[in-house]
Parts: structure tokens; C-alpha cells; sequence
């Protein structure tokens, strides 16, 4: 986009530089702003374009060679090639920033920053809504870097689980076939195996309910095995949308409910900070969406909502003197 919009600038520049005011130069040295003149004898009747009124100047005042010269313009064939030749940067630099940046939906781009989007439907509009990773002490990273603080290898004998706090994911789709965005960062370890292919990387799994959360439970199974064979994981379309960018879509509608969406490191190891999502057709709108930029992509959905009730203070914090009445 900063490329377009210097193309944009200096397209402008190079119409008003082909637009430039007109001037009556005068024999010593100065000028009047016209935008048009009529010689009446030995007068010049001239449209100043400072006072926007029409005057006049003695022909005798005038410098015709240096006024001839000064408003002298472009030839057609050299204002033609210049347009030419910023039509073209222009149309460069666009299609690089498409490429950068695709459209997902109508007014929907993937974002400079990365990440990983949830592109949902509210109230009859396209929405673009940020997953986190679900280990909220350890994400302090955005964008492209994504959390693998704790990566375990799966069991081979005993079942494996993931626990997510609350009950219900702080992004929910309001549509049960929901596409997912990846921005791919392909530099899993600084040393170790490369990616595995993004069909074999990315699994979508159901969550189920606990008393006080959801539990992405029974990985060994549902991760190594087969879809058809799993009841959790879900089976899912996997597809690169550009160099930087994958899309992972169910196969099927989503029943509603609570999943999360896995990072497989290796056919033994898995990213344990999963980004968890919802399915709720009649849910609330998202928070976090490109078009609400006021909440931070860094709160993952455990932040206390705005109740009007003021936080316990750090006692090693200064209190903010109160504003006392004045007394009258």
C-alpha cells in the first residue's frame, strides 16, 4: 500500500506539474498569476487568479519572450509517455500489494501484520476475526511468530489433552463452514525438520465441554490417525493462498460447538498453544475484527470487560489524587 500511495503522489505532481498556473511576465522581472489574457491594443486585459478580477497591465510592460517561454507546454507525445510510464507503476505496485494482501471477501484484505483470521459472516457482512494462541502467560508475540513455547511430543500409550479456560472461545463463527487464514511461518525450529505440508500441519479439532472449560482431549488418536476414523478431529480442505498465506476450511458444516485449530510440528510432536474458535449461529458479534480497531489483538478473551467497576490498585502504585469541590 505505501508503494501505490507514492505512485498516487507523484501522479498528482506530475498532473499539476503539466497544469501549472499561467503568467504574464513583466520586463522587470515580475509576474502577474493569470489564467487567461486578451491583448486590447496597448493594454493587456488579464484574469488575475490571486485577486480573481479582471485587470489590466500596459502592453509595454510586458516580456512576451519570457511569458511565451514560462507557459510554454509539455509536447502531447512526452505527456502522453509520462502518463504512460506512472499508469504502469501504478498497476505494478497494485498487484504486488494484491498479491501481499489478497481479498478474501467483499472489502475483506488479509493484513500486513499476519496472524491468523477467522473470515465469518455478521448480520449479512463479510468480517475478518483474529484467533489467538490459547496460552495466554506465554503469547507476548504477534503477527508472524507464532507461539511454540510448549511443543510435546504425543504419547504413544496414554491419551494427551489440552485444556482452554472458560467454556465457549472468545471468537465464534455465525456461519458452520467457516475459512480459516494462516500466515505461514516456515521457520518452525532454527534447527530441526521442515514444515510438514499444510494438509498434514493444520487439523481442526472438536473441543469438548468440562465443568470449568473445554479440553481438546484424545490426540494421539485423532491427530495420527484417520478423519473418517476420529470423532474428534475434523476433517478439513487445506490450501495455500499465496506464498505467505494458507486457507483451512472444514470439509463439512460444523454441528455448533467448540473446536480449536492444531499445529502439527511433526508426525510426533505437536504445538500445544492451539487457536480455539467457536461455532454459535445466533452468538454476539466478534471482537477483534478489521473493522473494530479498538480491541487489542494481544487480548485473547480472559481480559475483564468494561463493567464500570474500577480495578484493585497496586499498593506500590501512586493513587491519582481525587478532584476535590471547590469551595464556594
Amino acid at each position: 500500500m505505501r508503494r501505490i500511495a507514492i505512485f498516487l503522489l507523484l501522479s498528482c505532481m506530475l498532473s499539476l506539474s503539466q497544469s501549472r498556473e499561467k503568467r504574464l511576465v513583466l520586463k522587470n522581472g515580475d509576474y502577474h498569476a493569470v489564467s487567461e489574457w486578451k491583448v486590447q491594443g496597448d493594454r493587456v486585459h488579464y484574469y488575475s487568479t490571486e485577486r480573481r478580477e479582471w485587470e489590466d497591465v500596459p502592453n509595454s510592460l510586458v516580456d512576451w519572450a519570457a511569458t511565451e517561454k514560462y507557459n510554454a507546454t509539455p509536447t502531447a507525445t512526452s505527456r502522453t509517455e509520462a502518463m504512460k510510464q506512472a499508469d504502469a507503476e501504478y498497476a505494478a505496485a497494485l498487484k504486488e500489494d494484491e498479491v501481499a494482501h489478497p481479498q478474501v471477501a467483499p472489502g475483506q484484505k488479509l493484513p500486513e501484520e499476519g496472524g491468523v483470521w477467522l473470515l465469518d459472516t455478521y448480520q449479512d457482512k463479510p468480517q475478518l476475526a483474529e484467533l489467538v494462541q490459547s496460552d495466554s502467560k506465554l503469547n507476548k508475540q504477534t503477527g508472524k511468530n507464532m507461539l511454540r513455547a510448549v511443543i510435546n511430543p504425543i504419547p504413544t500409550g496414554s491419551k494427551m489433552s489440552i485444556e482452554l479456560p472458560g467454556r465457549h472461545a472468545r471468537v465464534e463463527s455465525h456461519v458452520p463452514q467457516p475459512s480459516m487464514f494462516v500466515n505461514i511461518d516456515e521457520g518452525v525450529k532454527e534447527s530441526g525438520p521442515p514444515p510438514m505440508p499444510p494438509s498434514s500441519r493444520w487439523k481442526i479439532v472438536r473441543a469438548s465441554l468440562t465443568k470449568d472449560g473445554r479440553v481438546v482431549s484424545n490426540l494421539k488418536i485423532n491427530l495420527l490417525g484417520h478423519a473418517s476414523e476420529s470423532p474428534d478431529i475434523v476433517g478439513a480442505d487445506v490450501e495455500r493462498v499465496n506464498a505467505n498465506w494458507v486457507k483451512v476450511t472444514p470439509a463439512q458444516p460444523l454441528t455448533p460447538g467448540q473446536y480449536a485449530l492444531v499445529e502439527m510440528i511433526s508426525p510426533k510432536e505437536i504445538n500445544m498453544s492451539v487457536w480455539d474458535f467457536g461455532v454459535n449461529p445466533t452468538g454476539p458479534a466478534n471482537p477483534a475484527t478489521r473493522n473494530d480497531k479498538k480491541v487489542s489483538p494481544l487480548d485473547n478473551g480472559n481480559s475483564r470487560l468494561d463493567t464500570g467497576i474500577e480495578e484493585p490498585q497496586d499498593p506500590d502504585t501512586p493513587k491519582a489524587k481525587e478532584k476535590k469541590p471547590k469551595k464556594r
